[in-house]
């Protein structure tokens, strides 16, 4: 996949850099079901964020205190529930348990692991090649392309105005 800009919520890019890989996967919540397309980044501790165009698709009911989801979405009634949408409690431990990393044995005949498929696509992503700046950086933004080099400095910056003296222990 050509690399894919990812923007945070208050719309800047996100740390991790572009998405360059996807995954695949089918996504559980409680009665809700689908197969869904993940774009893989390094990015926090989560196994997955579902971003704002999926929230908006699928337009969940989220009970912050007491730990739900509710899908009542037209889009989730015709094509994620196996029946009319009802209103499904997880405890909070439940809701841990689902959060952080099954091992092996734990998982469920057929079941495939989110967070080992992203870590599995990271470490392919760590082992191919980087795309290069000028792939990545506007065109409009080329002259600054020295700035996103990986080289390291050979000299320290140029002594300012604003410096000001730190003095060192022995």
């Amino acid at each position: 996949m050509a690399p894919r800009r990812v923007l945070s919520v208050d719309g800047s890019e996100v740390a991790g850099g572009p998405a360059t890989h996807n995954a695949q996967i089918h996504l559980t919540i409680n009665d809700h079901e689908e197969d869904i397309q993940l774009h893989c980044i390094m990015i926090g501790n989560a196994p997955i964020i579902l971003g704002l165009p999926w929230l908006k698709l699928h337009d969940p009911v989220i009970g912050w205190k007491n730990h739900t989801v509710k899908f009542h979405s037209d889009h989730c009634a015709e094509r994620c529930l196996p029946s009319s949408p009802r209103a499904n409690t997880v405890p909070q431990e439940k809701a841990l348990q689902q959060y952080y990393k099954k091992t092996p044995e734990e998982w469920e005949i057929g079941e495939t692991d989110p967070w080992e498929v992203c870590q599995t696509v990271i470490e392919t992503i760590k082992k191919t090649d980087k795309p290069k700046p000028h792939q990545v950086i506007p065109t409009e933004y080329h002259e600054f392309l020295p700035v996103f080099t990986e080289k390291e400095p050979t000299t320290p910056p140029p002594h300012r105005t604003q410096d000001h003296h730190i003095p060192l222990e022995k």
